[in-house]
């Protein structure tokens, strides 16, 4: 993962999750849904940020597994940048 784009989640992730112990449980790759401060809307309003900051698409059959904590997040995006995932770009 680059370092822009490591920066770049952490700059949006941290609007989301404001509790100290939560974020360093994020960093340290703990899952993302389940957080008392994800809640529904929170997600998406997150996943919405995500998709107007990076320019992918996330598939709502697979956001679960997508989401589950920033580590598989950073490779969801650094992939559908790359191209590697076509159905991850926005059209």
């Amino acid at each position: 993962m680059t370092d822009n784009l490591n920066e770049g989640l952490q700059e949006v992730l941290q609007r989301y999750v404001a509790d100290p112990a939560d974020w360093r449980a994020v960093l340290a790759g703990e899952p993302l849904l389940g957080m008392a401060e994800l809640d529904s809307l929170s997600v998406v309003n997150l996943v919405t940020e995500l998709e107007l900051i990076f320019d992918v698409r996330f598939d709502d059959d697979t956001l679960e597994q997508t989401l589950f904590n920033i580590h598989t997040l950073a490779a969801f995006v650094e992939n559908a940048s790359l191209g590697e995932c076509c159905a991850s770009r926005r059209d």
